[in-house]
């Protein structure tokens, strides 16, 4: 399986791609750093699971989420955040979400 990873902060992506990479069945994890970088990579690559910040430099998690969802709706989508906001959970698992991952630790 292919694994989209997209996020901005480069320490906490290659933290989680080293956790990834000990994951059976993984094939490829691809990197993007925002989300016009993330439509291109999906359009192009069969991704197997999109993981993706919040907090984007051109875009939410939200918003990112929707398009991805018009675009290839069967690829499953988390979204990670270091925001402890109930309400924001439940909107992006209402939006169509697989998951959430909280980001709870400092990038260092």
């Amino acid at each position: 399986m292919n694994i989209l990873v997209v996020d901005d902060h480069k320490l906490y992506c290659e933290g989680l791609i080293t956790v990834l990479n000990h994951v059976e069945n993984v094939v490829q994890i691809i990197e993007a750093c925002d989300g016009a970088q993330a439509l291109h990579t999906l359009a192009k690559e069969d991704i197997g699971l999109a993981i993706i910040d919040f907090h984007l430099p051109d875009t939410t998690g939200a918003v990112l989420l929707n398009k991805i969802k018009i675009s290839v709706p069967e690829t499953p989508v988390i979204i990670m955040s270091g925001a402890d906001n109930s309400a924001m959970i439940k909107s992006i698992i209402e939006g169509g979400a697989s998951g959430f991952l909280p980001r709870t630790l400092q990038p260092d």
